[in-house]
């Protein structure tokens, strides 16, 4: 008995095989220690050693840094067509689907995905209601949003609505202008594509009787066009919608009724026909063409479910990172973890994932300010020398 009890709790252990790396922290007492703290990229990265996660954010940065070597490969030139009215569009080797609850756009996180979706990183972006609004909001007025700081804030600020330690404008006079104006433009001319359809026989295709109605994508790419000439161009370009609608980068919004869009809609009496289901149909379309496709999902419910669902047309995401702060232990959405997605061949069975249990706003700036913003600009100036030699 006492040797069983010896084996038991004294178990021997195995050596390590060699391919595992130290526990190593960033911070020390060491003489370099105050110099490393002063070089942010080199404490950065000591984080992918320092575990739990902190580990994480080291395995999606890498991951990331995955993503931008096959972002940035050389193509080879698009096969041309014999027949000169097909347009042959050269898809990108990899194809990001960036999914991201409505909050965060009226947060820091805003610029973040901004510099994606400007520099042409995102080509799909999934948003829930809401969200574009938060970011149509900010460019118009940016002091429409402040921060409440250690004493709550004086009138007429504390009566502002609040999501967090934020507090914003939500009825701006300058945002429900903009949006309204916009909205009546696309109903007029909707109604006269209606008009014109209804004098044509019905189409033998189901898909096209409707095809006068409009998807919140569409909603939103308009939006992001007349954004110029309903207020000007500086301020257009301040937001995430403008540079979607100007790079050709879809912004589906599932829960588009659930947003202010919806409300201005109703509260204006703005007659605008809206098809959520045609936005489902494209989207998870678009998945099944791509080469490879990584997703970048920030918060769970509707964003992820959707991104992780046009993923699962074709058999799974290559590259994955997933962060919020939800447990998986009530089976939820949010908090399902990678694995539970390859489960459902939402993410490949040979697919690199990660999940980063973290609030987004400590850490998504982060991972863009380490992993992407370094490999953009040597891909910007690889660009340039390029340009000038030529």
């Amino acid at each position: 008995m006492a040797d069983l009890a010896k084996g038991a709790v004294f178990v021997k252990s195995e050596g390590l095989r060699g391919d595992e790396k130290l526990v190593r922290g960033v911070v020390s007492d060491s003489s370099s220690a105050e110099e490393r703290i002063r070089q942010l990229p080199q404490v950065v990265s000591g984080l992918a050693t320092t575990g739990f996660q902190a580990t994480n954010f080291g395995n999606a940065a890498r991951i990331v840094e995955s993503f931008l070597v096959q972002r940035f490969a050389p193509q080879p030139p698009p096969e041309v067509s014999e027949d000169p009215d097909i347009v042959t569009v050269q898809r990108p080797p990899i194809e990001l689907y960036m999914g991201l609850t409505a909050n965060l756009l009226g947060t820091g996180v805003r610029e973040s995905v901004l510099l994606l979706v400007k520099h042409k990183l995102v080509d799909y972006l999934v948003i829930t209601g809401g969200g574009v609004e938060h970011d149509v909001r900010r460019a118009v007025s940016p002091s429409a949003y402040l921060v409440e700081g250690s004493s709550p804030l004086p009138a007429p600020w504390s009566s502002w609505p609040r999501f967090g330690n934020v507090r914003y404008e939500k009825h701006n006079a300058a945002f429900e202008r903009v949006l309204t104006d916009i909205f009546r433009e696309l109903s007029v001319e909707q109604k006269k594509v209606r008009e014109e359809c209804a004098t044509k026989p019905i189409p033998d295709s189901y898909e096209d009787v409707c095809h006068w109605a409009m998807g919140p994508s569409d909603i939103w790419r308009e939006v992001g066009l007349r954004l110029p000439r309903h207020s000007s161009q500086d301020i257009a370009e301040t937001s995430v919608a403008y540079w979607a609608a100007v790079n050709n980068i879809p912004i589906y919004s599932p829960s588009f009724t659930d947003g202010d869009a919806m409300e201005l809609l109703l509260a204006r009496d703005v007659p605008l026909k809206v098809d959520l289901v045609a936005d489902i149909h494209r989207l998870n379309k678009s998945a099944m063409s791509a080469k490879k496709t990584m997703m970048i999902i920030l918060g769970g419910g509707v964003a992820k479910h959707h991104v992780c669902n046009a993923n699962l047309m074709r058999n799974g995401a290559d590259l994955s990172i997933f962060i919020n702060n939800a447990q998986e232990y009530d089976g939820s959405d949010a908090g399902a973890r990678p694995d539970e997605a390859v489960s459902w061949g939402k993410i490949r069975l040979d697919g690199e994932s990660v999940k980063i249990y973290a609030e987004i706003t400590l850490v998504f700036p982060l991972l863009v300010a380490h992993a992407i913003l370094p490999g953009l600009r040597q891909h910007l100036q690889k660009q340039r020398q390029s340009d000038l030699q030529a």
